[in-house]
């Protein structure tokens, strides 16, 4: 992947998808973008769809007995 936004790399990382080269850049990107939007953003994003897909498996579930 050649110059993957910290967006990109996020996914990758919560699918398992990712690299160990990949995986320093997140960590440099993390770093150096500190406090910017795009960061901020990028963490929304995943922490909404991590919330979704709790959201959805516990509505799944049934109830215990």
């Amino acid at each position: 992947m050649k110059n993957p936004t910290i967006k990109e790399l996020l996914g990758k990382l919560s699918k398992g998808e990712i690299s160990r080269d990949e995986f320093d850049l997140f960590l440099q990107e993390v770093k150096k973008g500190k406090g910017s939007s795009e960061l901020d953003h990028a963490f929304l994003e995943f922490f909404d769809s991590v919330e979704k897909q709790v959201k959805n498996e516990s509505s799944n579930q049934k109830p215990k007995e």
